[in-house]
């Protein structure tokens, strides 16, 4: 087992270099500065190169091709089989290239926030063609190295490896069927409620107190002496892991929306509990760090809709919240709770529904697919992006900026990885069912305030298998049967006919 360890000795150094990175991160976003932006560019760039430099060295390369041929348990043969998946994607793109292309996604980046201040995807039109273009060139390195033809196709391998564009598009095609007439039923029945009970404004201060009592309830240990993460204010949420015990989740406080913060404390609360849940022989080793965007949705959308939105959390939580808003107290939990699960068709992806949020996914997939088939061009985005909204939501959209310019993916690096958000809502649906038969008393523990049966189920059953299994294959090992879409639709059919019939 030479070689191996010696592997394993080099991926513990390329984690420590994430860790700091991570930290990094984590201050960028928190409490850098503003002039110290570039210097903080220069220490994440030189700490990339560093990290880029061990994952394709040939100590690495030499080490994970001998230790193939060593006597090893199949978790340490799953080590490897990720790092060379690893060392395939990194070599497969010349540094030129790679220098290039991050020089690229920085300029488009920084074009599309002006675009999206000014709501002209014209002025941000020229950069994101090079941009896209760039990516195209990524997809067929890359599809070089790991056998795949075409460049869409690669990229998405390298998000959700074992996935293909075909199978993404049946799921989402069968999701689809369903999704279109029970959006249009619910909004008709959404529309004929007051909304505006919930128009007022809250603290910053108070949205804090509020957040702190969810993270609570979830245990997630931000607090005392064993505290192993922290909670902070960001513009955009989100989850930050520095290390084993040092998992940081992030909000954002919006005085006239309040709910948006709980909600998006209930999604990083997700990811926060999963990476703190793995098993501790694993650490530090690529089977332990190896998680995709489909697997990772799965469990935030999971603590965010199946728990954070159910009417088994609000029957507990609600009381705890009127504590805090004086402004509810004559309200009931069951209003408060189909307030905050409205059916409402709009032009925002995160602004989105739970019934129409994987609608907003699938019309952003089948764009980046006409666009990798060479079926339409970059200027041509925002009409058929109109096009579809209007299509599978009927909502127009009113301008650029609530429409193509919305999500930064496109204007930096992350193409073919819209489809991870969506695949997560139908696992999570399919996780839910498993949870169901095996701990049918978790929602009478989280109505009395406790969700430590379903907690430990969780960490038991699916966050410590970490990156053993690729994302299909692991949905099948929790779940017992393969991903398909039966488990969401049946989900969405009886949340939202009992939600309306006993209002």
């Amino acid at each position: 087992m030479e070689n191996y360890r010696k592997a394993m000795e080099i991926f513990e150094k390329i984690q420590l270099l994430s860790s700091i990175s991570s930290v990094l991160y984590w201050d960028t976003n928190t409490s850098l500065p503003a002039q110290g932006i570039q210097y903080r560019s220069e220490q994440t760039g030189y700490i990339s190169e560093l990290i880029h430099g061990l994952q394709t060295s040939d100590e690495l390369i030499n080490a994970v091709k001998a230790a193939n041929a060593e006597k090893l348990d199949e978790e340490q043969r799953r080590d490897l089989e990720i790092l060379d998946r690893q060392i395939r994607i990194g070599t497969a793109l010349p540094d030129k290239f790679v220098k290039r292309q991050t020089a690229q996604a920085n300029t488009t980046l920084e074009i599309w926030k002006k675009a999206k201040g000014k709501s002209d995807f014209s002025i941000v039109l020229p950069e994101l063609e090079k941009s896209f273009q760039l990516n195209y060139e990524r997809g067929i390195l890359i599809g070089k190295a790991i056998g795949i033809d075409h460049p869409f196709e690669a990229l998405l391998n390298v998000r959700e490896p074992g996935m293909t564009v075909d199978s993404v598009s049946q799921l989402f095609q069968r999701a689809l069927a369903f999704l279109k007439p029970l959006t249009k039923k619910y909004a008709e029945k959404s529309a004929e409620l007051r909304t505006d009970r919930l128009d007022f404004l809250v603290k910053k201060s108070v949205q804090k107190q509020i957040v702190k009592e969810i993270a609570r309830f979830y245990r997630y240990p931000f607090e005392g002496d064993r505290a192993r993460g922290r909670i902070d204010e960001v513009e955009h949420p989100l989850t930050i892991s520095c290390g084993p015990d040092d998992v940081r989740v992030t909000v954002k406080y919006n005085e006239p929306e309040f709910t948006r913060s709980i909600f998006a404390a209930c999604h990083e609360l997700g990811h926060a509990l999963d990476r703190l849940n793995r098993n501790p022989e694993w650490m530090g080793r690529p089977i332990d760090s190896f998680r995709t965007p489909s697997i990772a949705e799965c469990y935030s959308r999971f603590t965010e809709n199946k728990v954070g939105k159910s009417s088994e959390f609000w029957q507990y939580f609600f009381p705890i919240l009127q504590e805090h808003l004086p402004q509810l107290k004559d309200m009931q939990w069951n209003e408060f709770y189909a307030l905050t699960n409205l059916v409402n068709p709009n032009p925002s992806r995160l602004r989105a529904d739970e019934l129409t949020y994987l609608t907003h996914i699938i019309i952003r997939f089948e764009i980046e697919k006409m666009l990798f088939e060479d079926k339409i061009s970059i200027q041509d985005l925002p009409g058929i992006w109109n096009e579809k909204y209007s299509e599978y939501l009927g909502v127009e959209v009113p301008n650029d900026a609530e429409g193509v310019l919305q999500d930064l993916h496109w204007y930096s690096v992350y193409w073919a990885y819209f489809q991870g958000y969506g695949l997560g809502d139908l696992m999570g649906s399919q996780l839910l069912q498993k949870v169901d038969h095996d701990v049918p008393d978790w929602r009478d523990n989280v109505r009395m305030g406790d969700i430590s049966i379903l907690s430990e189920w969780l960490a038991s059953n699916a966050f410590s298998l970490a990156g053993r299994y690729d994302p299909m294959e692991l949905i099948q090992q929790i779940t017992g049967i393969p991903l398909s879409v039966d488990a969401h639709k049946k989900y969405l059919n009886v949340k939202y006919y009992e939600l309306f019939t006993k209002l």
